[in-house]
């Protein structure tokens, strides 16, 4: 699988998405530690830290990858995050919402309806169970 993604990686078919982020070392360094802390409170001068750039750049090139800015990139990082571990396991919501940022259960359920259309909860009952039953 790494050889895979590392030969697509370097024919330059990785123009946009999350591709074109690992194709930048400055942009795939902030993408790194966003995935390691994602409920991390970064600001933009922690996360150019760490890509070695400025933020002018790191916001550059993340819009031109990805269309948005690292703070949305994070955003729907977070909670695509969130919604795998809703729909593939029994972790409490409380929990999941901790782990990508929120302190409150609430303001993350809020977020997460206006986000998908429907409550966590919901989205658990109604995603896959094939994962949920696999770890009964």
């Amino acid at each position: 699988m790494l050889i895979v993604l590392t030969v697509h990686l370097q024919c330059g078919r990785a123009n946009s998405g999350i591709f074109a982020l690992l194709t930048r070392p400055q942009t795939a360094k902030a993408l790194a530690g966003m995935l390691a802390e994602p409920a991390r409170d970064w600001t933009l001068d922690e996360l150019a830290d760490r890509a070695g750039t400025s933020r002018a750049t790191l916001v550059r090139f993340y819009r031109a990858a990805v269309g948005m800015a690292p703070f949305a990139f994070l955003s729907e990082l977070r909670f695509t995050l969130a919604r795998h571990r809703i729909r593939t396991t029994k972790t409490a919501v409380a929990v999941i919402a901790e782990e990508i940022g929120y302190e409150s259960e609430a303001s993350f359920s809020r977020a997460y309806r206006r986000r998908y259309g429907t409550a966590p909860g919901a989205d658990r009952k109604g995603g896959t169970n094939s994962a949920l039953e696999a770890q009964e």
